[in-house]
């Protein structure tokens, strides 16, 4: 792992140094890194985002449904109250007519 540094260390400086000089046309301008890719990086990355949009979509979840939850409750009762409302008015229309019936 030392020599993969030294390597990339060497690799930085020769890249500074072509940057300024201009004399040699043949040598590269730069070299390529000895640096592979970080498979855990790799891994790691998607897993952890997965965990998070899951654990967010969660949250969310649970927060709106009991808005919604909520909201049912609240149409319920109003439908129940326009019902004992609707009940009382016919009650009072039924009580207050009077019946004139002929008798034969």
């Amino acid at each position: 792992m030392d020599f993969c540094n030294e390597l990339e260390k060497f690799k930085n400086k020769y890249d500074k140094n072509m940057l300024s000089l201009s004399t040699c046309t043949d040598a590269p301008k730069s070299l390529p890194s000895t640096k592979e890719f970080d498979v855990s990086l790799i891994i790691i990355t998607p897993i952890s985002l997965i965990v998070l949009i899951s654990f967010a979509l969660f949250i969310l979840y649970k927060k709106y449904s009991k808005i919604k939850r909520k909201k049912n409750i609240y149409k319920h009762i109003e439908h129940q109250t326009n019902q004992l409302l609707h009940e009382k008015m016919c009650n009072i229309d039924s009580y207050s007519i009077k019946y004139q019936m002929n008798y034969h």
